[in-house]
This record gives C-alpha cells, structure tokens and sequence, in this order.
C-alpha cells in the first residue's frame, strides 16, 4: 500500500483499520517470525482471481439467462432472478467470512507487545477464532452449495444437447466458489483500504490528517554500531537521558509502515533487532490511535 506525502500525511485511524483487514503474512526478525500490520501481502494474486471470479460469474450469469430464454415464459424470469441472487450472495457472504481479520491483526501484536497478558490475549485470540467458526463454516458451504445449485439449473434447464459440455461449466463455477472462499474478501479490503487512504489524502490538502510525532524509548543489550539511524522520515537516536550508550528512542513521523521497520533494522545484530521491531510496533500501535 502506497502512502503518499509519508512526512507530512496520516491516514485516519478508519483508513487504518481497513489496512489491518488486508492479507498478512510474518516478518523475519533475528530468526524469529513477528506478524505484519501496516502492510500487505498477495494483492496482485488477489486481483488476478478476483477478475477469474468475475469472468466466471459473468459466464454463468449469461449461460443461465440464455437456458431461461431457451425455454422461455416464467423459465426466463425464475433463471435471471436465481442466477442474479447466487452471484450476490457469492460476493456478499464471501466480504462476510472476511469480517475477522482486523480483529485477528490486532490480537496477534497484543500478544507480542503484552508479554505479561500473554495467557489472556491467547486466550482471546482463540475466543475470536472459535466465536465464529461455525458461521464460517455455514458461509463457506453455502458458498459451495450455490455452485452445485448453479450447474444443476444450467442442466435442468438444458442449456447444452451434449452432457459433455456441462463439465466446464461446473468446473468454472467451482473455480469461483473457491476464489469466493480464499481470494474475494482480501481484494475488496485491499480496494477499501486504498480508496479510503486516497479520500483521507484529498482531505489532507485541505488541512486535515496532518502527521503527528511519535517517539518510543528503548534499551538495548549492546549499544548500537550507528548512533543515529535515519529511514526517511523516521530515525533511531540515543536516548539524551542516559549515558551508558543502550538507551535509545525511536522517532516516528506519521505512519511507520512495516517496510520502514526493515529498513531501520537493516544492519543491525540479531538481538537487538527484536527490541527495536517491538519498539516500532509499539509506535505503529500509538499512530493507529486505538488502545486495545
């Protein structure tokens, strides 16, 4: 996700929440796999299926109205009718068994950052996990059922003289069941996220979501070879406070993005890197503008 004027713009913590949504996948930091939170993974792939969907609820929506025109009468209107409803709840419940995924986000970096809530937050991420697993459940089956129902009406309605030809049908309409399942919910919060972050820029020209300042102190087992470590607009510098060279504070203007912390972090020892990324993600939580 690209964010425009990062020394001087701050997305709204709304814009903030979509980008939580958005696919994840972890971080190498020293060794040890940290979740991601202001970043994105597999857009392009989720675009591409999400258009394969579209092309493939396009080809049904034309296969079944012509079988309904086949036949013609109440055939035509009951067909047009049924096809138009199963594309929108395919669209509809699969937006619908993404509705965890902010929620997931910020629960996994509780459990980085609260070290002394660990069993609480585990505890909650497990309740948010299994709170709706059976809706889940019921979402992805109904998603299945209406590609089953689909090639059953493009047969009924005998769209085809060869059964031959009902394969591909089916075989497409599967194809998209599953993109629905896997793919479907990532593109529409990637799409929301990039058009709420886009509504939130045209409103910083007219002086709003200016940035804001954030510093976060941290100690350290050694000091660090840089004393001063710049990724433009953010930087690492010791802490004025002590002398002992392995207290430092990491200064952030504006939306401190996951790709920023890699690049802060760039160079430095393994164990101090984990203190430093937990740092950062203590920032990335105070510009967010939400305690949880």
């Amino acid at each position: 996700m690209e964010i425009k004027a990062k020394t001087d713009f701050q997305p709204s913590t709304e814009a903030l929440e979509k980008w939580l949504s958005t696919r994840k996948s972890s971080i190498n930091v020293g060794g040890v796999s940290m979740p991601q939170f202001f970043s994105d993974t597999g857009n392009s792939a989720d675009t591409n299926w999400f258009y394969i969907a579209c092309a493939g609820e396009l080809l049904g929506l034309v296969v079944t109205i012509y079988g309904g025109f086949k036949n013609g009468g109440i055939f035509l209107i009951f067909a047009t009718l049924s096809i138009i409803m199963f594309v929108f709840c395919d669209f509809f419940f699969a937006i619908l068994l993404h509705r965890k995924k902010a929620a997931i986000c910020k629960t996994q970096t509780l459990i980085l950052l609260k070290d002394d809530a660990k069993k609480s937050a585990l505890a909650k991420l497990d309740l948010d996990l299994q709170k709706g697993r059976f809706l889940d459940f019921l979402l992805v089956s109904a998603i299945i059922l209406f590609a089953l129902f689909k090639v059953v009406g493009v047969v009924l309605l005998g769209v085809f003289n060869n059964l031959i030809l009902y394969l591909p049908i089916a075989i497409v309409y599967f194809i998209v069941a599953y993109i629905h399942v896997m793919h479907t919910g990532y593109y529409f919060a990637y799409r929301t996220t990039e058009n709420k972050i886009a509504k939130d820029y045209i409103e910083f020209a007219h002086g709003q979501h200016q940035a804001k300042q954030f510093n976060q102190p941290v100690a350290l087992p050694n000091p660090l070879a840089q004393t001063h470590i710049r990724h433009n607009p953010h930087e690492i510098v010791l802490n004025p406070a002590h002398t002992d060279n392995l207290h430092y504070i990491i200064k952030a203007r504006g939306i401190l993005t996951d790709d920023d912390i890699i690049n802060l972090l760039d160079g430095q020892e393994a164990q101090d890197k984990i203190p430093l990324f937990k740092a950062c993600r203590q920032l990335q939580v105070e510009s967010y503008g939400v305690t949880f």
